[in-house]
């Protein structure tokens, strides 16, 4: 017998429906704990902050039992919890105000006051407080920080009922004139706006929500002058003239700057009034030192001529300093004989009394050489300033140089003449002679030309050109002379030599060894002139140039500096270079 089969129809899964429904439960029940759960922990920082401020209050009850008041402080006992503020807003001594908050939720805001404590913290903060009892008046007033156009008062409350202070200042004792106030929460108070170099009448009160206090009893006060600017800051000075800058002070309506030449201020006075921070006083002497003030001025008061002005202050010193300088070269070397040869030229030199000192800072100082036979001195140097090495003597061509070299022995009666450089040195002499003796000419000097040859038989060769006479060191010396021609003495002809120039030329070559002679050194001077020897075979060498020098002066502690060799003279520090090397500026006062 056939008996049917009957199959169940199995469900695999939820439908949407029933998905969108478990979704909507699920989230009602998450926000119902997130509410929850936000609103636990609301209340339990406020339950948190009204225990501690509650806690507070009692701690000020009974340190009012047992001192003269309450505190001015929290008592040492109170330690807010975690996350709690506790604030001693207002106090006095016969009442307080403490606010307390949350450090998570700042919608949490209570306070506890002497008014309210036994009724527990009250909702909002101490400044936001109503119906308080009009506060008392402020006792103790004090002004504190008092300069040019502000100060500040200080003051004890008379109660913890004030919301706000108010300062008033006024120039006289009716409190109408020169009004002037100021508003704080707290001791103290600021003012500002005030005039400089006033007497004010100046009070205090308390005001809260309710009402406004009686003014205080009025203290005075005069306020200071304006303060002096922070001194010179920048000054450059040239030969004749001194720039200046300074900054500027709140309050001061023009400056006066002041220059003198000396620190007292009594002599070489003048002052610039003006309304700007820069200037410069022209006109000035040189290589002086001169000091600076500057004071500001403002239009408060009458009566004396600074009333009103700050003191000076900000004093510097400035030097209008130029430096005296002496360059020379080295002198350039003596001739060869030709029976005779011709001096060397002496360096040239350079003087100034007005070398202007631009700062501090290393300078190169060159010290030329003295040329040996036939060759030139070499040049000396400082700053931008050269002197030229002298020219060497010569049998035919001398050389042109700082001073020309000395012409010898040619082949005609006219020579070539060795050039000297303008404002350095002069030209050499000249000799064409070659018959009878056989004479030669100086070199050049720096102070005049070297002696030519005017026969054939003149008895002596040329002598050095003279050099220069300077007391830069202290005392006169003699600089830069020319080479003396050398003599003649070959085959018994008897011409005397040249003698050197003033001033470190070297003599000529005599009968004794035929050889000129050396420039003096540290003088610039040329050297001699060579001769040719009595056998007619032998024949001297020509004389050195002498080395150069460089001088520097200027008068003693106008700066500071380093290097040469140092001394002083008539109130000047001279230092001297006998070689190459640095010299430094350090500093100018």
């Amino acid at each position: 017998m056939h008996v049917p089969r009957f199959e169940l129809k199995q469900r695999k899964g939820f439908t949407i429906v029933e998905l969108l429904v478990v979704i909507v439960v699920i989230g009602i029940l998450t926000t119902i704990v997130i509410v929850s759960y936000g609103a636990w922990q609301t209340s339990t920082r406020t339950a948190q902050v009204k225990s501690d401020l509650t806690s507070a209050a009692s701690a000020m009850e009974a340190a009012r039992n047992f001192g003269s008041g309450y505190p001015s402080s929290l008592p040492s006992s109170i330690t807010p919890s975690s996350g709690v503020t506790l604030t001693l807003t207002a106090t006095a001594a016969t009442s307080y105000c403490i606010d307390g908050g949350s450090t998570v939720d700042s919608s949490i805001q209570y306070y506890t006051d002497s008014l309210t404590g036994s009724k527990g913290p009250q909702t909002g903060t101490c400044t936001g407080r109503t119906n308080l009892p009009t506060p008392g008046v402020p006792t103790g007033i004090a002004a504190v920080g008092t300069v040019d156009t502000q100060t500040a008062f200080t003051f004890t409350p008379a109660d913890a009922y004030a919301l706000s202070f108010t300062a008033q200042c006024s120039t006289d004792q009716a409190f109408v004139g020169g009004l002037v106030t100021g508003t704080g929460l707290n001791s103290p108070v600021a003012v500002t706006g005030l005039a400089t170099a006033t007497t004010y009448y100046c009070r205090v009160n308390a005001s809260n929500n309710t009402g406004v206090s009686a003014w205080s009893a009025a203290v005075t006060l005069t306020t200071q002058l304006s303060p002096p600017p922070t001194g010179i800051l920048a000054l450059t000075a040239t030969t004749t003239q001194v720039n200046y800058a300074f900054l500027t002070v709140s309050g001061a309506a023009s400056y006066n700057v002041q220059r003198a030449t000396n620190s007292a201020f009594t002599t070489g006075v003048a002052t610039n009034s003006q309304t700007i921070n820069t200037g410069s006083f022209s006109g000035l002497a040189v290589n002086t030192i001169y000091y600076f003030r500057v004071q500001s001025v403002d239009s408060s008061g009458t009566g004396g001529p600074y009333n009103g002005n700050s003191p000076y202050g900000g004093l510097a010193t400035a030097t209008t300093q130029t430096l005296t300088l002496l360059i020379i070269a080295g002198g350039g070397g003596g001739s060869i004989p030709s029976g005779s040869g011709g001096g060397g030229g002496a360096g040239g030199v350079i003087t100034t009394s007005s070398q202007i000192v631009s700062g501090t800072g290393a300078n190169a100082v060159v010290v030329g050489a003295g040329g040996a036979q036939g060759v030139n001195g070499s040049n000396s140097s400082i700053f931008s300033l050269t002197a030229i090495g002298g020219g060497f003597g010569s049998v035919g061509n001398p050389s042109n140089g700082g001073s020309g070299g000395g012409a010898g022995r040619a082949a005609s009666t006219t020579s070539t003449v060795g050039l000297g450089t303008s404002g350095q040195g002069f030209n050499g002499g000249t000799s064409g002679y070659s018959s009878g003796q056989y004479p030669s000419a100086g070199g050049g000097g720096a102070g005049g030309v070297g002696a030519s040859v005017a026969s054939a038989s003149p008895g002596n060769s040329g002598a050095g050109g003279p050099g220069i006479t300077s007391s830069i060191s202290g005392s006169a010396r003699l600089y830069a002379g020319g080479g003396g021609a050398g003599g003649d003495y070959g085959c018994s002809r008897n011409l005397g030599p040249g003698a050197g120039g003033t001033g470190g030329g070297g003599a000529g070559g005599n009968s004794v060894n035929g050889n000129g002679g050396s420039g003096t050194a540290n003088t610039g001077g040329g050297g001699g002139g060579a001769t040719q020897l009595s056998n007619c075979s032998t024949s001297g060498v020509g004389g050195t140039g002498g080395s150069g020098i460089v001088v520097i002066s200027y008068p003693t502690g106008s700066m500071t500096t380093s290097g040469g060799t140092v001394t002083t003279s008539g109130g000047n520090t001279i230092v001297t270079f006998n070689s190459s090397g640095t010299f430094t500026i350090v500093s100018i006062p």
